[in-house]
């Protein structure tokens, strides 16, 4: 019995993982959901002294989408218009088929649109104007403040806790230290007062964005090893994001939790509607999805990243399918979450993965009352002498107690 299940399994898996099965969706898809970052953009912040000052570089304004990233993601339409042809309507956009939702930061609003324009161009009675194939298509959107599911944007004070713990921890304080010399370097070259492995990123990001556009860089910038060092840097820190399981949970949580939900809602369903969910985000909201879903690689996910969850129902029984697109020059590749058989079965999914979804996030958002208030990221060498410190306190100050217990009686019986 357990040979067949297992034979079942491997005929199951080439299915879903062979190109052939994806040259069109197969009927066994019930519900997908993609997130992917938003296109190339402006840099979010340029350095004090670069010679490339941001109203010549970047007449329309920092982190907004280009032109290119425009195309990106025009082109990343057309390609989910063929990856899910069969799937999503033929013939035109239907309402009832997709839901659109959005950071609210201009970027991602302006991805969706971009996105869409090649996924839908408008057909038949849709066309409302000969020499413009394109269609308005409604995109749903939260102010960026409050969001904790794509812009991250909402406040999370026991999130900046952790983060505050990682950053104060053995393991960052000796990265600082083997890369004072480096950071030292950048403060003077780019007018920033200081740098850490915090913020180091915006320069590494601005250096990023103007090769990206041939901007010529400043001297400093082109020295040998500069830009590779800049980069690791810049990867490291992004990785802070979901450094530990709570993190993570708090980060990437809400968005998996939406997920799963519709997924589970689809299993009730036979003609789910919609059914197909489409976020515009940020590298941050696909690192913090990936995290949660055990598939992070730790590779900073590069403009239109692209993650497919798919659900398909298969003799009885539901399974998750995730497919990554991280480089345009390939097809994307299956991932498979840690604790998960290949193919990995709904059940199995939402287990491995419920550590992650918070209950209630607004809750565990909160500082944590009663908590030990010292800096939990201190080593064991530390606690320690803490503790003996603590003690001798204790015993010194009881000693003062007894000794001026002592005097005052000593008093009173001269007195008498």
């Amino acid at each position: 019995m357990d040979l067949l299940r297992h034979c079942w399994y491997f005929v199951l898996g080439l299915f879903l993982c062979s190109d052939y099965a994806w040259m069109s969706p197969p009927e066994t898809l019930k519900l997908v959901s993609v997130l992917y970052r938003h296109g190339d953009r402006s840099p979010t912040t340029v350095y004090p002294l670069d010679k490339n000052k941001p109203e010549i570089a970047w007449p329309d304004g920092l982190g907004w989408l280009t032109t290119l990233g425009m195309q990106q993601q025009y082109e990343l339409g057309q390609y989910l218009k063929k990856h899910y042809d069969g799937f999503l309507n033929k013939s035109y956009y239907n309402h009832n088929e997709i839901l659109i939702q959005s950071s609210g930061i201009e970027r991602c609003l302006m991805s969706a649109y971009s996105n869409l324009a090649g996924l839908f161009p408008p057909q038949g009675e849709q066309i409302w104007k000969n020499d413009l194939l394109w269609q308005p298509i409604p995109v749903h959107t939260t102010n960026d403040s409050t969001d904790n599911k794509l812009a991250l944007g909402a406040p999370c004070p026991r999130y900046d806790q952790l983060n505050q713990q990682v950053l104060n921890s053995p393991a960052m304080k000796k990265e600082e230290q083997d890369n004072k010399d480096f950071y030292e370097m950048v403060e003077k070259n780019t007018g920033i007062l200081k740098e850490t492995i915090k913020d180091i990123w915006a320069v590494g990001d601005t250096l990023f964005c103007e090769k990206a556009h041939n901007l010529t860089w400043n001297d400093w910038a082109n020295q040998p090893d500069v830009w590779d060092k800049m980069d690791k840097l810049r990867t490291l820190s992004f990785n802070l994001l979901t450094y530990t399981p709570e993190m993570a949970r708090l980060k990437g949580g809400p968005l998996l939790k939406e997920i799963i939900s519709n997924m589970q809602a689809a299993t009730q369903q036979d003609n789910p509607s919609p059914k197909f969910y489409m976020y515009s985000a940020h590298d941050t909201t696909v690192a913090a999805l990936l995290s949660v879903m055990n598939v992070f690689d730790c590779h900073a996910p590069m403009y239109r990243a692209l993650i497919m969850v798919e659900l398909h129902y298969i003799q009885n029984d539901y399974y998750v399918k995730i497919s990554y697109r991280n480089d345009t020059t390939r097809e994307p590749y299956e991932l498979i979450p840690t604790g998960c058989q290949n193919p990995c079965r709904l059940v199995d999914f939402i287990h491995i993965t419920k550590d992650f979804i918070p209950d209630d996030w607004d809750a565990e958002c909160k500082i944590q009352q009663g908590v030990f208030p010292f800096d939990t990221s201190l080593s064991p060498a530390s606690w320690i002498a803490l503790a003996v410190g603590i003690c001798l306190s204790l015993v010194i100050i009881v000693g003062l107690i007894a000794l001026l217990v002592k005097l005052k009686r000593k008093h009173i019986y001269s007195q008498l």
